[in-house]
């Protein structure tokens, strides 16, 4: 178990207590120690960083993705607490970030969210993942826990420890060449992942984000499936779908799943799905909107921009804001020699590059210095 005794991260860090585990890492809660710097932050620890290759990958993923996305609705990388031991011998990394109050699941269990509420919260979760897509980045891993709010309800897009680079805003992933062990949670996963689909694309994530949305109203999931095909037959029941997706892959889960969708596709009134909030005070905007985030066909959904400019969110939406912008540049995705080798110190001096491209940071400082 880890405890804040184990997060060694020299004098100008003073760990207060540990938040809880995100992937690949626990989080602590930690003040900083000069005067000159108060506010206090998050510090993820990752150790046995090379238990797997996999893993290792992944930390340095989520490091590039973090360090590249600036926008005001994604978690950004403060700054990496360079290792002691050096290139080749370090095996745990500290990962700074902002500390947030808590996210989203936390806040749906003791609090009742009116619809102005969703309509804001919704809104930032948008407009970092269409900033997201634009850089070619997919999140994977949509879900309240992982969506990080303060007080003011600003929320942060948070753990990207899935994420994936190298994608347009319509371009689909070949997941046959960009290997995959998971791809969100259960309860958030597309039909097209579900289908164990050869390709996918940013859909997964407003996807991901249309099975939130109804959460935030309903206060529990919308589709909780016990195993693939319950989670297929749930989101049947309340979504219409016209035929199997084109795209369905021919291995042999995909193919028993199409084989099952096939077997009981049903005609599902279009109203099924908003006949799920009755007796909820919601205007037609918000059921449009869903609807269109939960379209099953990945191709006809609507993307995070277009969701963005939805009426539902006329009050918020400003063509010319800041925040709805999409990212300048791509993010770098890992070459084809990294995301296939099983070379760990190719993967190490990788990740020793990402260390160093954050020290170039006025405010970074090695653990031994500290």
């Amino acid at each position: 178990m880890t405890t804040i005794e184990t997060f060694k991260v020299g004098s100008r860090f003073r760990p207060t207590r540990v938040l809880g585990r995100r992937s690949y890492g626990v989080v602590c809660r930690a003040e900083r120690t000069s005067p000159y710097e108060s506010t206090p932050c998050a510090i993820k620890k990752i150790d046995g960083l090379f238990r797997t290759i996999g893993d290792a990958r992944r930390v340095l993923r989520e490091m590039r993705a973090m360090r590249t996305l600036a926008h005001t609705n994604i978690l950004p990388l403060t700054e990496v607490l360079q290792p002691p031991e050096g290139l080749l011998e370090f095996h745990e990394l500290y990962l700074v970030s902002p500390l947030m109050d808590s996210d989203l699941r936390k806040i749906m269990q003791y609090n009742v969210l009116s619809e102005k509420h969703v309509q804001f919260i919704m809104f930032e979760v948008l407009c970092g993942l269409q900033y997201m897509h634009s850089a070619g980045v997919l999140h994977r891993d949509i879900k309240p826990a992982n969506l990080l709010v303060n007080q003011d309800c600003h929320l942060i897009i948070g753990d990207l420890g899935m994420s994936r680079a190298g994608f347009g805003e319509d371009v689909q992933c070949d997941v046959d060449a960009v290997p995959s062990e998971y791809v969100t949670a259960r309860w958030y996963r597309a039909p097209e992942v579900v289908l164990s689909a050869v390709e996918y694309g940013p859909a997964i994530d407003v996807w991901a984000a249309g099975c939130v949305f109804a959460e935030m109203v309903l206060r529990k999931p919308l589709f909780p499936g016990t195993d693939p095909i319950n989670q297929l037959t749930r989101i049947m029941n309340l979504v219409p779908v016209e035929k199997v997706p084109e795209c369905v892959s021919t291995r042999p889960g995909g193919k028993y799943l199409a084989d099952v969708l096939a077997r009981t596709t049903k005609v599902i009134d279009k109203n099924s799905l908003r006949q799920r909030f009755e007796g909820l005070q919601l205007s037609d905007d918000f059921h449009d909107l869903l609807c269109q985030m939960l379209e099953f066909d990945a191709v006809k959904r609507i993307t995070a921009r277009q969701a963005l400019a939805h009426p539902f969110f006329r009050e918020l939406y400003c063509a010319t804001d800041p925040d709805v912008q999409p990212c300048p540049t791509l993010v770098c995705p890992l070459s084809v020699e990294v995301e296939t080798t099983t070379d760990e110190a190719v993967i190490r001096k990788h990740l020793w590059d990402e260390i160093e491209m954050s020290q170039r940071k006025p405010d970074a400082v090695s653990v031994a210095e500290a």
